[in-house]
C-alpha cells in the first residue's frame, strides 16, 4: 500500500513577519504550522521577547512562538536594511504587518496587491 502525503494548506506561500512579542508571531506560527514558509525579521540584538526571562538562553515563549520559521536580522534604520526588506517583499506572498506601518518603515512605496495573495500582498 502506497503512502500518500497530502500538501499542507499553505504549501508554497511565503510570509514575511515583522511582528514582535505575541500577536504577530502567533499568527506567523499558525501559518508556519499550516505549511507556509515564514521569514521572521528581527532588529539587531533580536526582538524583545527573545531574552525576556533575563537568562542567557532564549525564553520559552520566544521558542514556542517562532518554531518552524526562518529568521533574518535587518536594521530597518539603515538604507541597506530597508533595501533588503524591499527585496524580500518582492518575492513573498503575505507581508505580516499593517500596510501603513510597512510603508512607514520602508519610507518608499510598496507593491499593493491588496489581499489577493499575489506577491507583495500586504495584510
Amino acid at each position: 500500500m502506497e503512502t500518500v502525503i497530502m500538501p499542507q494548506a499553505f504549501d508554497g506561500v511565503r510570509v514575511l513577519e515583522l511582528g514582535q512579542i505575541y500577536n504577530g508571531p502567533y499568527c506567523g506560527l499558525l501559518l508556519a504550522q499550516l505549511g507556509a514558509d515564514v521569514i521572521k525579521i528581527e532588529p539587531p540584538g533580536g526582538e524583545q521577547l527573545r531574552f525576556r526571562s533575563h537568562q542567557p538562553t532564549e525564553s520559552h515563549e520566544f521558542v514556542m512562538l517562532n518554531s518552524n520559521k526562518r529568521s533574518v536580522v535587518l536594521d530597518l534604520k539603515t538604507d541597506a536594511g530597508r533595501q533588503a526588506l524591499l527585496d524580500l517583499v518582492e518575492v513573498l506572498c503575505i507581508f505580516g504587518v499593517i500596510p501603513d506601518e510597512a510603508r512607514r518603515i520602508c519610507r518608499t512605496p510598496l507593491p499593493d496587491a491588496g489581499r489577493s495573495g499575489e506577491p507583495g500582498s500586504a495584510v
